[in-house]
Parts: structure tokens; C-alpha cells; sequence
């Protein structure tokens, strides 16, 4: 081999070295900013979990302060002097209906009188004034009807063999809340439109997430959870309605 192919050997070499060292050089360049990435990730993922920490521990905490209020709530119903025997419901809902009657005759067009106008004003402006009251009555008694249920939820949440009961006091609040917002969507009051109508997408929504749960084979603790929160959803969102 003449001197002149060593060289060009020697060349080749020393070039393939070269392109051996640079690739390897940048593997380790890779590698280092692949751990790099893996070491934030982790980062992260460790500042998430610490908010989610939080957040569990103030909404636990919230749980916890509801279901005080609801109880005391539920106290101040059972007594003696704030029970409502049947008949006297019924006897109620009776003047209620009559009221109504009155109310709608009352709105109807009369002919007119010498004071035909002032006197069509007056009578639609007692059926505005008796539909609010009856609106509100009705949202009192739902509201009444809802404690009872979503207490009795609750308790059995926390059951650790929910009782039968659970489910239809369920079946109880969706019926109420589905209620509630078919007969308060047309009667907000237009100054408070906005906010009533977004309490009553809120009503809905917990409503079909308890829907939605009681079409689950089983009682999860996932599921309980969201039957807790929901049941609390729907218990604050009556009471920012009946403020209305």
C-alpha cells in the first residue's frame, strides 16, 4: 500500500471519529433535556396534586358546614308549632285554588264603564300582585318538600349499605327541581331575569347529575360524591331562588 491510500485511510478515520464523537454529544444533549422534561413534569404533577389537596379540604369543609345548616333547618321544620297537619294543607290549597279563580276573573276583560280603563288597571294589578304571592308560596312549600329529601339523601350517602329509600327520595328531588323550573322559567321577575334563569340552569344540571347516578348498577364513592355535592347544589340553588 503506497503512502498516498494511507493517507486517505487516515482521513476517513479521523472524519469518522469525528462524526461518531458529534453524534454522541448530541445523544447526551437529548438525554439531558429528556430528563430535564421528565424532572418538570414531575414538578408539575406535584403542584397539582397539592391544589387538588386544597381544593378537596375546602370543599369537605363546605360539605360539612351545609350539612350543619341543613340539619338545624330540618330541626326548626320538625317542631311542634311549624307542623302543617294534612287537612289544614289541604283546606290551604283549597283557598289557594279559589284565589286563583278570583285572581284570573278579576284579569279577564270586562266592558268598559265610565272608568272602564282605570278600573281593567286595578283588577290586572291585583292578579299581578296575587300571582307573585302564590309564586313565592309555592316555592316555599318545594322548598320544605326538598329539605326533607335531601336530608334523608345524605344520610343514606353516608350509610355504608345505602337503604332502598335513597333512591326515591332521589327520584323525589328530580321530580320537585323538574317542577320548580317549569313553573318559575316564565314567571322571573324581569329585573332578576338573568340571575333566575341561571339558578335554574343550576337546579337542572344537579338535577340531571343525580338522574344520571341513579342509573348507576352501583353506589360508588365517586358517586356519592356527586350525590352529596349535587343534593347541597340544589338545596343553595333554592335558596338564591326563593330571594328572588
Amino acid at each position: 500500500m503506497d503512502e498516498a491510500m494511507k493517507t486517505i485511510i487516515r482521513d476517513q478515520l479521523a472524519q469518522l471519529r469525528a462524526d461518531i464523537a458529534k453524534e454522541m454529544h448530541e445523544m447526551r444533549q437529548q438525554v439531558e433535556g429528556l430528563r430535564w422534561e421528565v424532572h418538570k413534569q414531575r414538578e408539575d404533577m406535584s403542584q397539582q396534586m397539592e391544589g387538588l389537596k386544597k381544593e378537596m379540604t375546602e370543599w369537605k369543609k363546605d360539605v360539612h358546614r351545609e350539612a350543619e345548616e341543613t340539619k338545624q333547618q330540618i330541626a326548626g321544620l320538625s317542631k311542634p308549632e311549624n307542623a302543617t297537619p294534612d287537612n289544614e294543607m289541604v283546606t290551604e290549597l283549597g283557598q289557594d285554588a279559589a284565589a286563583m279563580a278570583d285572581a284570573f276573573r278579576l284579569a279577564m276583560p270586562r266592558p268598559m264603564s265610565s272608568g272602564g280603563e282605570t278600573s281593567e288597571y286595578n283588577d290586572n294589578l291585583k292578579f299581578l300582585c296575587f300571582t307573585a304571592t302564590f309564586h313565592q308560596r309555592y316555592l316555599e312549600s318545594q322548598s320544605e318538600a326538598l329539605i326533607f329529601s335531601i336530608q334523608s339523601v345524605l344520610s343514606g350517602v353516608r350509610d355504608p349499605t345505602p337503604p332502598p329509600t335513597m333512591n326515591e327520595n332521589i327520584t323525589q328531588i328530580v321530580t320537585i327541581v323538574s317542577s320548580v323550573v317549569a313553573v318559575c322559567k316564565d314567571n322571573i321577575r324581569p329585573d332578576a331575569a338573568e340571575q333566575g334563569e341561571k339558578i335554574l340552569r343550576e337546579l337542572t344540571e344537579h338535577a340531571k347529575s343525580l338522574s344520571e347516578i341513579q342509573a348507576s348498577p352501583e353506589v360508588t364513592k365517586e358517586a356519592r360524591q356527586i350525590i352529596a355535592k349535587s343534593s347541597f347544589g340544589v338545596a343553595n340553588a333554592m335558596k338564591e331562588l326563593l330571594k328572588l
